[in-house]
């Protein structure tokens, strides 16, 4: 694996390629690679031990500031509907146990591949890192940087930055591409052996289209904090309440604070001049990467030889031979060959003519051979796709068309005075903050940036950059930061330290919390009594039994769009629709209010009527099935693995 990996290293555009797979699987994997290999290279100890092998503090840390970030875009994008994702997914999703059930499942597919004598063919190899297909299906796609592509593909210059950054190794790239590959390889290999039953697809079916009618019951928590509010509460009990919350949760801990000053300063007052002759010369270095208006496009003819087996390959192949011998004389027969041998037989009605196509729309190998040839008429020798042997002719060839440079020269002059700005506003930095008279040397610097002075009030730390910087800085220090073409100078001047107030601060605070969770225990508690309770009695009198309200669907399928948002505003999670199955059957959601959802009656389908339907859906089926599978076989790795859990591990977010 590795001697291929290097081979291909020699192509520029492979090892472009390779690069921005690896970057992204040794940024988006957090490292694996290199933290598994049972040392603990940052310091900090160990976390986790998986089967003896070590997972640093450190590797954890960066895992749940990774989930954390998925979970924050999740919310920025998918606004109220991502609560009901996030609770398909599991009712608690903490980012510390999500990054602690990446890593596992992660670490035990490794060690399984690293048993397993995988061999990955070269050639499947090298399809399966040019298919962004691939990449997509193989649960890659999530984290390659999807800045280093364009319309036209992946743009090498911006791959050369992103791995500068990165300050990748070769040795680094050949570790975490085989690893993500062998990974991706060990599931495929344990998909093999999922059983899927005959009527899967039917089951499907029915879920999604069959007419059910459903009560919902509706428990509001509200009557039971009346019912504790009237309670008195004992003050021992609240002491109590109050140590245990900070204890396992930290509850009301108040974070640390901090406070700066800022200066906002823009490129205008460093009176950057960009010249003609720097925009014309970007524009030159650029102009393939960033200006392409039409990419080049090739039209050709091809003559294609199906196979089926070892045999009618092999008779393909002679007949391939035999034809591009006869071509070669002649180029001019190579329309009625087409037309007369060609298997497509859409094309081969007009002499195997293809519309013209750029690179990235076609078969990487067939793309290749195409864009190949040189001259009008030139004809590739033959050579075998997944549709078979082909044979191909040029028919014309068009040149890549740029953006002209007055459509793109206020752009580019943006671009490098960005640029100098942030080259300029980071030297001067640096020597204001190496010279002797550090304090003085600061002060010029900011009266030089002409920056307009702000306050930045003590808060805890955020997203924003302002208080990333703050936070990173020492009280009295200064750092500076661009962001979209502005630099920012920030000094932190104050520092309220993280820090536990007394009981007596937060009396109020704490004897609502403390009654709400009583509250809480209690609507639980009810909410399992009427779920039992309609085994026996209809949905009325359960909701008359325990003060509740209730609401009855009309005959309705799953995916019923107005009946799913009814239930939605009602508090209630759409999917739990899908897990009732059986007359009678009920689930329950305790989500602020409590809710009881119980299939009151069931439709039959006429399967014969809906068998198109049915074997349409039936990949997805299938597919769904497999994936259940997988989080078996995974799950059953778990259990037969010895994990050992550091006790520091639920402190690593209270430093």
């Amino acid at each position: 694996m590795i001697t291929v990996i290097r081979d291909r290293f020699k192509s520029h555009a492979t090892r472009v390629l390779l690069g921005v797979l690896t970057a992204a699987l040794i940024i988006g994997l957090l490292d694996f690679g290199m933290s598994r290999s049972g040392k603990n290279g940052d310091g900090s100890g160990w976390a986790l031990r998986i089967n003896g092998q070590e997972i640093s503090q450190m590797e954890f840390a960066r895992n749940v500031a990774k989930q954390e970030e998925n979970i924050q875009a999740l919310r920025e994008q998918y606004g109220a509907y991502a609560e009901d994702f996030l609770r398909s997914m599991g009712a608690d999703q903490a980012p510390q146990r999500l990054a602690l059930a990446e890593i596992k499942r992660d670490t035990l597919l490794d060690q399984l591949a690293a048993s397993i004598p995988l061999h990955i063919h070269p050639t499947y190899l090298e399809q399966k890192i040019n298919s962004p297909q691939f990449m997509y299906q193989s649960g890659l796609a999530e984290i390659v940087p999807l800045g280093v592509y364009t319309p036209q593909g992946l743009d090498t210059q911006r791959l050369k930055r992103y791995l500068t950054r990165a300050n990748l190794t070769t040795r680094q790239v050949e570790v975490m591409l085989e690893q993500g590959l062998a990974r991706y390889m060990t599931l495929e290999l344990a998909g093999l052996g999922a059983v899927i039953p005959e009527n899967v697809a039917q089951a499907a079916y029915a879920q999604q289209h069959a007419l059910r009618k459903y009560a919902l019951l509706t428990l509001p928590v509200d009557a039971y904090i009346k019912q504790e509010q009237a309670k008195e509460v004992n003050p021992s009990e609240l002491k109590a309440f109050f140590d245990r919350e900070n204890s396992t949760a930290k509850r009301y801990w108040m974070p640390e604070k901090r406070a700066g000053k800022v200066w906002k300063v823009t490129p205008e007052e460093y009176g950057i001049v960009v010249k003609d002759s720097s925009i014309q010369d970007y524009y030159d270095k650029n102009k393939v990467y960033k200006y392409v208006q039409k990419p080049a496009q090739v039209e050709v003819r091809r003559i294609l030889f199906k196979i089926s087996d070892a045999q009618t390959k092999d008779a393909a192949w002679e007949k391939a031979k035999a034809v591009h011998q006869e071509l070669v004389g002649n180029p001019s027969l190579f329309a009625a060959k087409a037309k007369e041998l060609s298997q497509e037989t859409t094309e081969a009605k007009n002499g195997g003519l293809i519309a013209p196509f750029a690179k990235g729309q076609k078969d990487p190998v067939f793309e290749r051979k195409s864009f190949m040839m040189a001259k009008v008429d030139d004809i590739t020798e033959p050579f075998e796709t997944n549709e078979g042997i082909q044979i191909v002719q040029l028919v014309s060839k068009q040149p890549t068309q740029f953006k002209a440079l007055s459509e793109v020269k206020k752009e580019i002059e943006r671009a490098l005075i960005a640029q100098k700005f942030g080259k300029r506003f980071a030297r001067d930095f640096k020597h204001a903050r190496n010279a002797s008279a550090q304090e003085a040397e600061m002060t010029a610097f900011i009266q030089k940036a002409k920056g307009v002075a702000t306050t930045q009030e003590l808060k805890a730390q955020d997203d924003s950059k302002i208080m990333r910087e703050l936070f990173r800085l020492k009280k009295g220090q200064t750092g500076i930061f661009v962001d979209q073409n502005v630099g920012y100078i920030v000094q932190l001047t104050d520092i309220q330290k993280r820090h536990l107030p007394n009981l007596e601060s937060l009396e109020s605070t704490v004897r609502e919390d403390f009654v709400r969770d009583r509250a809480a225990a209690r609507l639980k508690e009810q909410l399992g009594l009427a779920k039992a309770a309609l085994g026996n009695k209809s949905a009325h009198d359960v909701a008359k039994e325990f003060n509740a309200t209730v609401m009855e669907t009309d005959y309705i399928a799953s995916d019923d769009k107005t009946t799913v948002e009814k239930l939605r505003k009602a508090g209630l999670t759409p999917d739990l629709l899908l897990q009732l199955e059986k007359k009678g059957s009920a689930v329950t959601q305790l989500e602020h209010d409590g809710y009881i959802l119980a299939l009151v009656d069931a439709r039959s389908i006429d399967f014969q009527a809906a068998d198109a339907a049915i074997k349409k859906m039936a990949p997805e089926a299938i597919y769904e099935r497999k994936a259940l599978f997988l989080q078996g076989f995974i799950a059953s790795l778990s259990r037969n693995a010895t994990i050992e859990t550091n006790q520091t591990l639920s402190t690593l977010y209270e430093k």
